[in-house]
């Protein structure tokens, strides 16, 4: 009041209307320009705002968004699934980490939602890789299996594919040439001092070195079909030729080319079925 007016019970009112719209308003043009300080960069009036999206799929969204869609850090939740990181333009990209539902965590840098660059795989099975991704598939690093095996080499497909090198758990090493998992092309073997063979799945055996004369045949120019001969060698026939003699016979069902089978005490190196085959071109 000045110079000693009285002020209607009217006025009064006025007077405090009036003094929170003040304030209101400018909190408002303060939070405004604090907004505006942070979309520097961005399109003027499309600065990113914390929201939450329920899609129809059923996939739930909390984070920034801009123009609708996430743009910024949040989390994305669907099928028991969830990826926290960065968004742009309504997917990942950036640094995040995607969590499966089966317990696998994926933790890399993300390109319109595939992995891209360096990174780290978890699986829910105590295996482990860490490397390089490209278009959403590993293509070099290192695999830690559970069981104490470690490959390091390159990949594609997702499979041992190129150069690695594979160390068992038992010490062997392999250095050399893979493909589609298998061991296959040049490379070289290491054994531990005084190695023998304890135990060993003959069919797992059977199917891989079915597989490698498949694959040399094909890579010289020849196929499966065009043998004509067939040597093989087990270290224990009266254990082994029974499950041998049923995956030969899938094998060879359409092919049947002459088959000499031979029990020795060793091969070169500690397995249980080797084979030497002769092929048309």
């Amino acid at each position: 009041l000045i110079k000693g007016e009285v002020m209607s019970e009217q006025g009064i009112v006025k007077a405090i209307v009036v003094g929170v719209i003040v304030a209101v308003v400018g909190s408002s043009i303060h939070v405004f320009h604090k907004e505006i300080k942070q979309c520097i960069g961005l399109e003027v009036g499309f600065c990113p705002l914390t929201n939450e999206i329920t899609y129809d799929g059923g996939g739930r969204y909390k984070g920034d968004t801009l123009n609708g869609k996430p743009y910024g850090k949040g989390k994305y939740i669907i099928d028991g699934a969830n990826y926290e990181g960065e968004f742009k333009n309504g997917t990942y990209n950036g640094k995040g980490i995607l969590t499966y539902a089966n317990g696998d965590r994926h933790e890399v840098e993300w390109q319109n939602a595939k992995a891209n660059g360096k990174g780290v795989y978890i699986y829910a099975n105590g295996d482990r890789f860490e490397g390089e991704w490209k278009d959403g598939g590993y293509i070099k690093g290192v695999q830690i299996y559970k069981n104490g095996d470690r490959y390091e080499g390159t990949w594609s497909d997702g499979k041992r594919n190129g150069k690695g090198t594979f160390t068992y758990a038992d010490g062997r090493r392999y250095v050399g040439e893979f493909r589609d998992d298998e061991i296959n092309g040049t490379g070289s073997m290491t054994y531990p001092k005084d190695s023998k063979i304890q135990s060993y799945d003959i069919e797992t055996q059977c199917h891989s070195v079915f597989r490698n004369i498949r694959y040399i045949l094909e890579d010289a120019g020849s196929s499966w079909e065009n043998i004509v001969d067939v040597t093989v060698f087990l270290t224990n026939m009266k254990d082994d030729f029974p499950t041998y003699n049923r995956l030969y016979a899938e094998y060879f069902k359409d092919n049947k080319p002459c088959r000499t089978t031979i029990e020795i005490n060793a091969l070169p190196t500690p397995i249980a079925i080797e084979l030497k085959v002769i092929a048309t071109f």
